[in-house]
């Protein structure tokens, strides 16, 4: 059993929340909520976001990647928290494999990040905005854009002027 349902069904319970209204709180349907605490499926990280919102715990805690429930932590810092303590384990060889094993992973392709036709059912942060506005070609802004480098409030303009323009 993940950490992921594990802690779903204790904090429902711990919450004294079931399945019925959990989904009232959030929206998202009975069903679905039913097979990620049964461990059929993994909740993509919008319904992730919506989930430790009516549970009071932050994503990283619910998906099993921190032991601090706070609210503020991002997953995404945890992930790659996560990620750095297991590769500071290894020595300087197999640090050596794992940065090569993962640039092979990038260059196939097969792993990279996709981008959804309709990115609004689950770009829901400024960091997820930005990734998304990095994928696009810039050559129509003359090159005058790097999304790397604009701040919070010209990456929700310029997305948000992508997105009314689609």
């Amino acid at each position: 059993m993940s950490d992921f349902v594990k802690r779903l069904n204790q904090l429902m319970n711990e919450n004294k929340i079931s399945q019925n209204k959990l989904s009232e709180i959030t929206g998202i349907t009975q069903s679905s909520i039913s097979d990620w605490a049964n461990g059929k499926y993994k909740p993509r990280q919008d319904k992730v976001y919506l989930l430790s919102e009516a549970l009071k715990v932050s994503p990283a805690y619910l998906l099993g990647y921190s032991d601090n429930k706070n609210l503020d932590q991002k997953s995404t810092t945890n992930n790659t928290s996560k990620i750095d303590k297991l590769f500071n384990q290894l020595n300087d060889e197999g640090k050596g494999k794992a940065i090569s094993y993962t640039q092979d992973l990038v260059d196939s392709g097969k792993y990279k990040k996709t981008i959804k036709e309709d990115t609004s059912d689950y770009i829901t942060t400024i960091d997820d905005m930005r990734s998304y506005l990095m994928t696009i070609p810039m050559a129509a802004f003359d090159g005058k854009l790097n999304p790397a480098q604009m701040n919070d409030e010209e990456i929700i303009s310029l997305y948000k002027l992508l997105k009314d323009n689609e």
